[in-house]
Protein backbone atom coordinates (compact mmCIF):
# COMPACT_ATOMS: atom_id res chain seq x y z
CA UNK A 1 0.00 0.00 0.00
CA UNK A 2 0.80 3.48 -0.15
CA UNK A 3 2.81 6.13 2.06
CA UNK A 4 0.69 8.33 3.87
CA UNK A 5 2.42 11.51 4.75
CA UNK A 6 1.54 13.90 7.54
CA UNK A 7 2.54 17.58 7.28
CA UNK A 8 2.07 20.58 10.68
CA UNK A 9 0.16 23.53 9.10
CA UNK A 10 2.02 26.24 8.95
CA UNK A 11 1.61 28.85 11.43
CA UNK A 12 0.25 31.93 11.01
CA UNK A 13 2.93 34.47 12.43
CA UNK A 14 2.01 37.90 13.69
CA UNK A 15 4.62 40.27 14.55
CA UNK A 16 3.16 43.54 17.31
CA UNK A 17 5.54 46.40 17.68
CA UNK A 18 4.97 48.97 20.83
CA UNK A 19 7.14 51.49 21.52
CA UNK A 20 6.46 50.86 25.48
CA UNK A 21 8.29 48.10 26.87
CA UNK A 22 6.22 48.61 30.21
CA UNK A 23 2.83 47.72 28.24
CA UNK A 24 4.62 44.62 26.75
CA UNK A 25 4.85 43.45 29.92
CA UNK A 26 1.79 44.12 31.80
CA UNK A 27 -0.55 44.40 29.02
CA UNK A 28 0.82 42.20 26.09
CA UNK A 29 -1.63 41.49 23.63
CA UNK A 30 -2.12 37.86 23.55
CA UNK A 31 -3.81 34.66 22.77
CA UNK A 32 -7.88 34.68 23.26
CA UNK A 33 -7.63 31.94 25.31
CA UNK A 34 -5.63 33.03 27.45
CA UNK A 35 -8.20 35.70 28.70
CA UNK A 36 -10.89 33.78 30.40
CA UNK A 37 -13.67 36.04 32.10
CA UNK A 38 -13.93 36.31 35.71
CA UNK A 39 -17.91 35.06 35.41
CA UNK A 40 -16.81 31.68 33.72
CA UNK A 41 -14.57 31.27 36.88
CA UNK A 42 -16.98 30.79 39.28
CA UNK A 43 -19.66 29.55 36.84
CA UNK A 44 -21.52 25.61 37.59
CA UNK A 45 -21.45 23.10 34.51
CA UNK A 46 -25.14 22.14 35.28
CA UNK A 47 -27.88 23.15 37.72
CA UNK A 48 -30.98 20.91 38.96
CA UNK A 49 -34.63 21.41 38.15
CA UNK A 50 -37.97 19.72 39.25
CA UNK A 51 -37.52 16.20 37.83
CA UNK A 52 -33.65 16.44 39.80
CA UNK A 53 -31.99 15.93 36.31
CA UNK A 54 -28.66 18.05 35.22
CA UNK A 55 -28.83 20.61 33.02
CA UNK A 56 -26.43 22.29 31.11
CA UNK A 57 -25.93 25.93 31.79
CA UNK A 58 -23.85 28.75 29.33
CA UNK A 59 -20.40 27.45 30.93
CA UNK A 60 -20.68 24.44 28.44
CA UNK A 61 -21.34 26.24 25.40
CA UNK A 62 -19.80 24.49 22.18
CA UNK A 63 -20.00 28.22 19.91
CA UNK A 64 -18.81 30.08 22.86
CA UNK A 65 -15.89 28.06 23.84
CA UNK A 66 -14.59 27.40 20.44
CA UNK A 67 -14.30 31.05 19.73
CA UNK A 68 -12.19 31.76 23.01
CA UNK A 69 -10.22 29.40 20.81
CA UNK A 70 -9.72 31.96 18.01
CA UNK A 71 -7.56 35.12 17.59
CA UNK A 72 -5.82 37.08 20.19
CA UNK A 73 -7.23 39.81 22.11
CA UNK A 74 -6.21 43.30 22.61
CA UNK A 75 -6.03 44.64 26.76
CA UNK A 76 -6.67 48.48 27.26
CA UNK A 77 -3.26 49.41 28.44
CA UNK A 78 -4.55 52.33 30.57
CA UNK A 79 -7.25 53.47 32.92
CA UNK A 80 -9.37 56.28 31.33
CA UNK A 81 -12.16 58.43 32.61
CA UNK A 82 -14.69 59.52 30.31
CA UNK A 83 -17.05 62.62 31.90
CA UNK A 84 -20.08 62.85 29.68
CA UNK A 85 -21.72 66.61 30.06
CA UNK A 86 -25.16 67.62 28.33
CA UNK A 87 -25.98 67.68 24.95
CA UNK A 88 -24.70 70.68 23.20
CA UNK A 89 -27.43 71.52 21.20
CA UNK A 90 -25.77 74.48 19.64
CA UNK A 91 -23.54 72.37 17.78
CA UNK A 92 -26.25 69.16 17.70
CA UNK A 93 -23.54 66.70 19.01
CA UNK A 94 -23.20 64.57 22.58
CA UNK A 95 -20.07 66.71 24.96
CA UNK A 96 -17.46 64.68 26.63
CA UNK A 97 -14.16 65.15 28.48
CA UNK A 98 -11.47 62.48 29.34
CA UNK A 99 -8.67 61.31 31.41
CA UNK A 100 -6.15 58.68 31.13
CA UNK A 101 -4.07 57.43 34.34
CA UNK A 102 -0.83 57.76 32.04
CA UNK A 103 0.98 60.39 30.21
CA UNK A 104 1.88 57.78 27.27
CA UNK A 105 -1.87 57.47 26.67
CA UNK A 106 -3.73 60.57 24.41
CA UNK A 107 -7.07 59.26 23.13
CA UNK A 108 -8.79 61.43 20.52
CA UNK A 109 -12.23 61.72 19.46
CA UNK A 110 -13.21 61.87 15.69
CA UNK A 111 -15.59 64.92 14.30
CA UNK A 112 -18.98 64.05 14.20
CA UNK A 113 -19.31 65.16 10.39
CA UNK A 114 -17.06 61.78 9.73
CA UNK A 115 -19.86 59.37 10.71
CA UNK A 116 -23.17 61.25 11.62
CA UNK A 117 -24.79 59.77 8.60
CA UNK A 118 -24.53 56.14 10.77
CA UNK A 119 -25.14 57.32 14.35
CA UNK A 120 -27.18 60.15 15.43
CA UNK A 121 -24.04 62.80 17.26
CA UNK A 122 -26.73 63.80 19.98
CA UNK A 123 -26.75 60.06 21.37
CA UNK A 124 -23.29 58.93 20.28
CA UNK A 125 -19.64 59.89 20.35
CA UNK A 126 -16.17 58.40 18.37
CA UNK A 127 -13.98 57.56 21.07
CA UNK A 128 -10.34 56.03 20.15
CA UNK A 129 -7.35 54.53 21.87
CA UNK A 130 -3.87 54.65 19.93
CA UNK A 131 -0.38 54.97 19.17
CA UNK A 132 0.10 52.12 21.30
CA UNK A 133 0.65 48.73 19.37
CA UNK A 134 1.21 47.85 15.36
CA UNK A 135 0.89 44.53 13.59
CA UNK A 136 2.11 43.18 10.60
CA UNK A 137 2.38 39.78 8.91
CA UNK A 138 3.44 37.97 5.91
CA UNK A 139 0.22 36.33 5.43
CA UNK A 140 -2.58 37.86 2.67
CA UNK A 141 -5.48 37.00 5.45
CA UNK A 142 -8.45 39.07 6.54
CA UNK A 143 -8.97 39.28 10.22
CA UNK A 144 -12.13 40.12 11.56
CA UNK A 145 -12.00 42.74 14.29
CA UNK A 146 -14.84 42.55 16.89
CA UNK A 147 -15.99 43.11 20.46
CA UNK A 148 -14.76 40.33 23.30
CA UNK A 149 -18.95 40.25 23.86
CA UNK A 150 -18.22 37.38 26.51
CA UNK A 151 -15.66 39.18 28.14
CA UNK A 152 -17.26 42.56 28.03
CA UNK A 153 -20.74 41.85 29.58
CA UNK A 154 -23.89 43.51 28.22
CA UNK A 155 -23.98 46.93 30.44
CA UNK A 156 -21.54 48.73 28.06
CA UNK A 157 -21.96 52.80 27.40
CA UNK A 158 -19.92 52.10 24.48
CA UNK A 159 -19.96 49.71 21.40
CA UNK A 160 -17.04 48.60 19.65
CA UNK A 161 -17.22 48.80 15.56
CA UNK A 162 -16.32 45.18 13.54
CA UNK A 163 -14.55 45.08 10.80
CA UNK A 164 -12.33 43.24 7.99
CA UNK A 165 -8.48 44.20 8.19
CA UNK A 166 -5.46 42.80 6.26
CA UNK A 167 -1.86 43.79 7.55
CA UNK A 168 -0.42 41.71 4.24
CA UNK A 169 3.53 42.85 4.21
CA UNK A 170 2.56 46.63 5.41
CA UNK A 171 1.89 47.57 8.83
CA UNK A 172 -1.40 48.40 10.70
CA UNK A 173 -2.10 50.51 13.95
CA UNK A 174 -4.11 48.58 16.15
CA UNK A 175 -6.37 51.32 17.19
CA UNK A 176 -8.99 51.00 19.98
CA UNK A 177 -12.51 52.06 18.18
CA UNK A 178 -15.62 53.12 20.25
CA UNK A 179 -18.58 54.61 20.11
CA UNK A 180 -19.83 55.99 23.10
CA UNK A 181 -23.38 56.45 24.32
CA UNK A 182 -23.59 60.25 25.39
CA UNK A 183 -26.81 60.86 25.51
CA UNK A 184 -27.32 62.09 29.03
CA UNK A 185 -24.13 62.61 31.61
CA UNK A 186 -22.65 60.31 33.39
CA UNK A 187 -19.11 58.77 33.92
CA UNK A 188 -17.45 56.31 31.56
CA UNK A 189 -15.00 53.78 33.37
CA UNK A 190 -12.26 51.81 31.45
CA UNK A 191 -9.67 50.00 33.46
CA UNK A 192 -6.31 48.54 32.25
CA UNK A 193 -6.22 45.37 30.79
CA UNK A 194 -9.51 45.29 30.09
CA UNK A 195 -10.39 43.27 26.87
CA UNK A 196 -11.20 45.37 24.71
CA UNK A 197 -10.57 43.89 20.75
CA UNK A 198 -11.13 40.41 19.72
CA UNK A 199 -9.00 39.78 16.35
CA UNK A 200 -9.56 36.52 14.43
CA UNK A 201 -8.32 35.71 11.00
CA UNK A 202 -10.26 34.08 8.09
CA UNK A 203 -8.16 31.06 8.29
CA UNK A 204 -8.12 28.02 10.42
CA UNK A 205 -4.68 27.70 11.00
CA UNK A 206 -3.24 28.32 14.42
CA UNK A 207 -1.67 31.67 15.12
CA UNK A 208 1.58 32.83 17.00
CA UNK A 209 2.62 35.88 17.87
CA UNK A 210 5.65 37.92 18.55
CA UNK A 211 6.21 41.24 20.38
CA UNK A 212 8.45 43.79 19.59
CA UNK A 213 9.15 46.72 21.65
CA UNK A 214 11.01 49.39 19.62
CA UNK A 215 11.95 53.02 19.86
CA UNK A 216 9.80 55.97 19.68
CA UNK A 217 10.83 56.43 16.11
CA UNK A 218 10.69 53.32 14.36
CA UNK A 219 7.59 53.08 15.59
CA UNK A 220 6.27 56.82 14.07
CA UNK A 221 7.54 54.69 11.13
CA UNK A 222 5.44 51.80 11.45
CA UNK A 223 2.50 53.96 12.16
CA UNK A 224 2.94 56.11 9.08
CA UNK A 225 3.13 53.40 7.02
CA UNK A 226 0.17 52.34 7.99
CA UNK A 227 -1.99 55.51 7.94
CA UNK A 228 0.65 57.90 5.26
CA UNK A 229 -1.81 58.59 2.17
CA UNK A 230 -3.50 62.02 2.44
CA UNK A 231 -7.12 63.08 2.44
CA UNK A 232 -7.29 63.01 -1.23
CA UNK A 233 -6.65 59.39 -1.33
CA UNK A 234 -9.40 58.48 1.37
CA UNK A 235 -12.15 60.36 -0.69
CA UNK A 236 -13.75 57.07 -3.09
CA UNK A 237 -10.76 54.91 -1.76
CA UNK A 238 -12.73 51.81 -1.25
CA UNK A 239 -13.38 51.98 -5.23
CA UNK A 240 -10.09 52.20 -5.90
CA UNK A 241 -8.81 49.51 -3.47
CA UNK A 242 -10.83 47.08 -4.96
CA UNK A 243 -9.74 47.88 -8.35
CA UNK A 244 -6.04 47.29 -7.05
CA UNK A 245 -6.55 44.38 -4.80
CA UNK A 246 -3.59 42.77 -6.81
CA UNK A 247 -1.16 45.20 -5.71
CA UNK A 248 -2.12 44.36 -1.96
CA UNK A 249 -3.35 48.24 -1.48
CA UNK A 250 -6.31 47.85 0.95
CA UNK A 251 -8.94 50.72 1.59
CA UNK A 252 -8.09 53.29 3.76
CA UNK A 253 -10.01 54.36 7.19
CA UNK A 254 -10.10 57.79 8.90
CA UNK A 255 -10.68 55.33 11.97
CA UNK A 256 -7.40 53.71 10.72
CA UNK A 257 -8.98 50.51 11.12
CA UNK A 258 -6.13 50.33 8.21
Amino acid sequence: GGTMFWFKRKEIVVDLFTPFQSVADEYPIELTRKFTPKWFKGAKPSYLVDDFKPHPTLKGCTGMLDLWQKGFIIPLWTDCVVKVNKVNQEVGAGDFEWQTADSRTTPISHHHNQWSMFADPKKHGHFKFGDCWAMKTKENIKWHWSAPYWHQGLDLDYTTPPALINAYDTSMTLNIQLMLKVDKPKVIEFTAGDPMVQMIPLSDRNIKIKTHVVDHQEFINLTSEASGIGVSKFINGYKSSVKNTKKRKESKCPFHFK
